[in-house]
């Protein structure tokens, strides 16, 4: 019991942390579909950048207390950047959750774009190592924006670039094959983004035909006046209606723990188990006795038969409770034998 507490408080536990997550990642304010899946990207986006700064923050703090040498210059100046970062980030999810997805990608973007040429020397960001920098703009507005604006942050990287390169070092020309693949880095996070919009759509559009369906047949499944079970060839109940639920007794969690024995009294479950045959499990149609949960019998007319759902063989019994019938006809009988008692005491009175 124990052990079985831990796994159930464990799952509870990965429920309310995914339902906190998916929460927290979520904008309760979109346009359409589209709008939304973006501005959930860039808050997973947006969150796992502050998470990263604050763990550079909180790391340079633990570097400082442990470590006997004074931190350089270059090193404590992380900390107030990193504050300065979070804050930063944190406020545009705030604007991405609540006011305009648009706004929040954009800032979020440019913002990226223009601490670009801060992250090394002017050197290497035009013709080095931290080139490769200006890419990553370009694919989040591709991610967080609209396709196209995509080339717009290329064009802006390579007016950056050309600034550094003619203006600070004063070379005659820009760096024209890093520009060339801006825009080709561009090309293809358009085609990529339009690619997985169109994807999502149809997608989309069949999950909503798919639950329409489900919703149909949920309404048939539930609405008909009998029980209706999906069992395994072997009598282990997969799911039921919710008149099931109210002919056995048993709520829909409970009846999945049952199997066709339990629905059996106990007189009858010899019999049920020799009959448990995969060529006997068909039938049109016959009668039994059933149990409830409370352990009342009560006569019902079955109707079985074996489909294959999945590729596995599934089958499929409708119960209909034939109480009031049965007693109908009892009281029928009844109703036969005493007329019938009637008329004999009548005709020996006449020829007497």
């Amino acid at each position: 019991f124990l052990s079985l507490g831990k796994i159930i408080g464990k799952n509870n536990l990965m429920i309310t942390i995914k339902k906190i997550l998916l929460k927290i990642i979520s904008a309760p304010y979109f346009k359409n579909e589209e709008d939304a899946r973006r501005r959930q990207l860039l808050n997973i986006i947006l969150l796992t950048v502050i998470a990263a700064t604050v763990f550079i923050f909180l790391g340079t703090i633990t570097t400082d207390l442990v470590s006997t040498e004074a931190l350089d210059q270059a090193s404590q100046s992380i900390r107030p950047i990193s504050i300065f970062a979070s804050i930063i980030f944190f406020l545009l999810y705030l604007i991405n959750r609540y006011l305009s997805g648009t706004f929040a990608g954009l800032s979020f973007v440019l913002f990226l774009l223009v601490i670009v040429p801060f992250a090394d020397t002017p050197e290497e960001v035009a013709f080095g190592r931290s080139l490769i920098a200006f890419v990553v703009p370009i694919i989040f507005a591709g991610m967080v924006l609209e396709p196209r604006l995509s080339y717009m942050i290329a064009g802006l990287s390579s007016i950056i670039l050309t600034i550094i390169s003619v203006g600070i070092l004063h070379q005659p020309m820009p760096n024209i094959p890093a520009i060339a693949i801006f825009f080709i880095v561009a090309l293809i996070s358009h085609v990529s983004s339009r690619g997985l919009r169109k994807a999502l759509e149809k997608s989309t559009i069949a999950n909503k035909k798919l639950q329409e369906s489900e919703l149909q047949f949920g309404s048939v499944f539930n609405g008909v006046n009998d029980a209706i079970l999906v069992e395994t060839t072997d009598g282990k109940v997969l799911d039921v209606n919710s008149r099931a639920c109210e002919m056995f007794g048993w709520t829909h969690e409970e009846f999945l723990t049952k199997t066709l024995v339990d629905m059996v009294p106990p007189e009858n479950r010899a019999l049920s188990a020799e009959e448990h045959d995969d060529n006997l499990l068909s039938v049109e149609h016959f009668e039994t006795i059933n149990m409830r949960a409370n352990g009342e019998r009560f006569p019902a007319s079955v109707t079985g038969r074996i489909e294959e759902i999945s590729g596995e063989k599934r089958l499929l019994i409708v119960v209909r409770d034939i109480t009031k019938q049965k007693k109908a006809e009892e009281e029928l009988l009844a109703a036969e034998e005493k007329y019938r008692e009637i008329f004999d005491n009548a005709l020996e009175g006449i020829f007497q």
